[in-house]
């Protein structure tokens, strides 16, 4: 018998996220930690205003992105007016409708949490998001590997900053990206652009952002893919054995293993209160 570590996806979906107001459409703040983050303004932390958005974060014009954590969609409707063909989630359903009313440059919209889309293989080219916030942030970026081209995270951090809390999230956010791109033997790209736009108070910025980029391919695709099916076939299970997780994935032994293995280091990536214990059997 082994015991193996993989995330725990139920425990990741019942964490609470977002906190609402009866009868509004705003959120009243976000959670980070456990700790209820105030939001007092229906923005992002920057609105970009580039005329050449995706140029910088080598998105082509007609490419289909799925935002996830899009929050007040400011960055998504942003690539949308520059182009891209943008489906705007959130898990609150609340911006999701408030998203609906106010965002012009937005194809689809989905409420969902971010680690069950997409569902299927090829269905965007990229998956996107601004300083996102979730406990399976890890599995959501594992599931970009699911796309035709990848997926990409941006962080805003002004020089004066750097040493702060919010670089330190920025550090968090890149190592996935560099934990996924040595896991699935996949090319990653970490960049400091510059972005014009303006901050919530109206005030014009040319500020840097740093943008992490991983690169899916077949292989990287088809791995993703067997991964996110088994970690679904044990969300609900403490104890298996690897015949029947044979039987059920028609797969060889060492393609389990190996999938094990791989799900083992993206829950590293997680707070331990969102891992779980898993025996499997050998008989």
């Amino acid at each position: 018998m082994v015991k193996v570590i993989i995330p725990d996806l139920n425990k990741i979906v019942k964490f609470p996220k977002f906190k609402t107001t009866e009868g509004l459409r705003t959120v009243k703040g976000f959670w980070d930690k456990g700790r209820l983050i105030a939001k007092t303004t229906k923005t992002q932390a920057t609105l970009p205003k580039d005329k050449n958005l995706l140029k910088k974060l080598g998105i082509r014009k007609g490419d289909k992105i799925l935002a996830i954590a899009a929050y007040y969609g400011d960055w998504a409707d942003a690539l949308g007016e520059d182009g891209a063909k943008v489906c705007y989630s959130d898990i609150s359903k609340s911006l999701v409708n408030w998203a609906r009313e106010n965002l012009k440059n937005i194809e689809s919209f989905i409420c969902c949490d971010f680690v069950s889309i997409p569902r299927k293989k090829l269905e965007f080219d990229w998956t996107f998001s601004f300083e996102p916030v979730g406990a399976g942030l890890p599995v959501a970026m594992l599931r970009s590997l699911l796309n035709k081209k990848g997926g990409i995270l941006v962080v805003y951090v002004p020089r004066f900053i750097k040493r702060t809390r919010k670089w330190k999230t920025g550090r968090n956010l890149f190592r996935i990206i560099n934990c996924l791109s040595k896991t699935y033997e996949c090319r990653s790209q970490i960049e400091r652009i510059m972005i014009e736009g303006t901050l919530p108070n109206g005030e014009k910025l040319v500020k840097p952002h740093i943008f992490g980029k991983i690169f899916t391919n077949k292989l990287a695709r088809e791995r993703a893919n067997f991964d996110l099916a088994l970690l679904g076939l044990l969300k609900n299970k403490r104890r298996v054995s690897i015949k029947k997780l044979m039987n059920i994935s028609k797969a060889k032994r060492k393609k389990i293993e190996r999938s094990m293995n791989r799900l083992n280091r993206i829950s590293k990536l997680l707070e331990e209160k969102f891992r779980k214990n898993v025996l499997i059997e050998n008989a």
